[in-house]
């Protein structure tokens, strides 16, 4: 998902998404990607839940594009 920050919000910012094919995932990690530099940064205690009605919610103080996966990205 692509949030409407680039870089960092300066605070906490909560952030619920449908996320309803993520319900069977065991381990979830979130990044923040910057296409410009082509990284990736695992956001650090993002609290992620998945709700009844299939809605990711997560914090984090990181704009750009917001990936939710399963378990740590592994480099190609």
């Amino acid at each position: 998902m692509k949030a409407a920050q680039t870089g960092s919000y300066g605070m906490t910012v909560s952030y619920a998404v449908k996320a309803a094919s993520l319900a069977s995932l065991s381990e979830f990690r979130l990044y923040s990607y910057k296409a410009d530099t082509n990284s990736f940064t695992q956001v650090q205690n993002a609290n992620i839940t998945i709700d009844a009605n299939g809605y990711a919610h997560f914090n984090t103080n990181l704009g750009d594009y917001l990936v939710i996966c399963d378990g740590a990205l592994l480099k190609k």
